[in-house]
């Protein structure tokens, strides 16, 4: 049965979108419907490098301070564009047949960096808190905050603080787990984080927050799967017997184009056998997104 939104829509995840600097509107895939983000890094500063990113880091903007004020009188003018019907006939889902897919599922703190290395990070985490409790009340519009975040910075007190804020308001905290080994980590990611200090952080703080992780898998150009399955695994055990509670993992495959050449995407049924056998031997949750 072919998809009720096209693969170019749910592909589209550009940052540029009309009058807007800070905040955009996508159909998103994982959230099943319309999500709206909010980026902290215009400039384009991230602590990883990710062979797959989309963003374009050749040519970055010179740093500028996010205007905070502004962001949020874009994130207000948006929201009113959803809830007065205007959004829905922006161009970009001009093909968005099915309705419930242009349905506001989240408010995304997601850019074309890591959002926890912006300043306005606590303040961002608060605004959407406010914002998605005045839907909730004003028009009984349940939406949710969401964070998408490489999990960098998990081992900094006011972040932890803030994400656990996020939660206790009823969100939810997207963290990436890319690899089981240190070797993939730095092929992958290319992070500033040693990988051990990464895991450190990331089972400590998902011992007590429970957290989603995002997974993606692909071929790279000489035919090497990105993920190494039994390493992967082994790492989850080796958490979830120390006490980590992951809420579910994401696991999704390439859908845009990617800053090394010549990944591949992963077929549906590849997603799915590893899902299978990462559901098996962890018991954990595993959705599946092609």
């Amino acid at each position: 049965m072919p998809h009720p939104v096209s693969r170019a829509v749910l592909s589209e995840h550009g940052r540029e979108f009309g009058p807007y600097r800070y905040v955009y509107a996508v159909v998103s895939r994982r959230s099943q419907g319309l999500s709206i983000g909010i980026n902290l890094n215009p400039d384009k500063s991230c602590s990883f490098n990710c062979v797959y990113c989309q963003v374009e880091r050749k040519n970055t903007a010179k740093k500028k301070p996010v205007r905070f004020p502004v962001l949020m009188k874009e994130l207000h003018s948006i929201l009113d564009q959803y809830l007065n019907g205007c959004l829905h006939s922006h161009e970009r889902f001009s093909s968005v047949t099915d309705n419930n897919w242009l349905s506001l599922k989240d408010i995304a703190i997601s850019g074309d960096g890591e959002a926890t290395l912006s300043p306005f990070f606590n303040q961002a985490v608060e605004l959407v808190l406010d914002q998605t409790e005045r839907l909730k009340k004003e028009h009984a519009i349940n939406v949710k905050p969401v964070l998408i975040t490489n999990g960098s910075n998990l081992g900094k007190r006011n972040i932890r603080s803030a994400c656990e804020r996020l939660v206790l308001g009823g969100g939810e905290i997207w963290v990436k787990l890319d690899s089981g080994n240190a070797d993939d980590f730095r092929e992958i990611n290319q992070g500033s984080v040693p990988f051990q200090r990464f895991l450190k952080n990331l089972f400590d703080f998902g011992k007590t927050c429970p957290l989603i992780l995002q997974t993606l898998v692909f071929s790279f150009p000489d035919g090497r799967l990105s993920l190494n399955l039994n390493d992967y695994v082994l790492l989850l055990q080796k958490g979830i017997r120390a006490g980590f509670k992951p809420r579910s993992i994401q696991l999704y495959t390439l859908a845009r184009k990617t800053r090394l050449r010549d990944l591949r995407a992963l077929s549906v049924a590849g997603l799915q056998a590893m899902a299978e056998e990462i559901r098996e031997k962890t018991t954990c949750c595993v959705e599946v997104f092609p």
